[in-house]
């Protein structure tokens, strides 16, 4: 069974620690990127690209992103429906 979560904090953005990476793939079978940025441009996005190319047999479903400008307009939009 695989595990329940694991939290990879990178150190270095170039190269990406694939090692690590892919170490944690192999054990939760799934992804989650979070970042402060745009969804769209952004390191997370290349992270994504990246692991779903060289992991995508070890993946149990597709590589999700969380952004801060998501959490951002959802924040917004809580306080103008308060």
């Amino acid at each position: 069974m695989p595990a329940r979560g694991q939290v990879v904090d990178l150190i270095s953005l170039k190269p990406f620690d694939m090692g690590t990476i892919a170490a944690s793939v192999r054990k939760t079978r799934r992804v989650l990127i979070v970042e402060e940025c745009m969804k769209t441009g952004g390191i997370g996005a290349s992270l994504s690209a990246v692991i779903s190319e060289s992991l995508f047999d070890e993946l149990d479903h597709q590589v999700c992103a969380a952004h801060s400008h998501a959490f951002a307009v959802a924040s917004m939009c809580a306080r103008s429906h308060s």
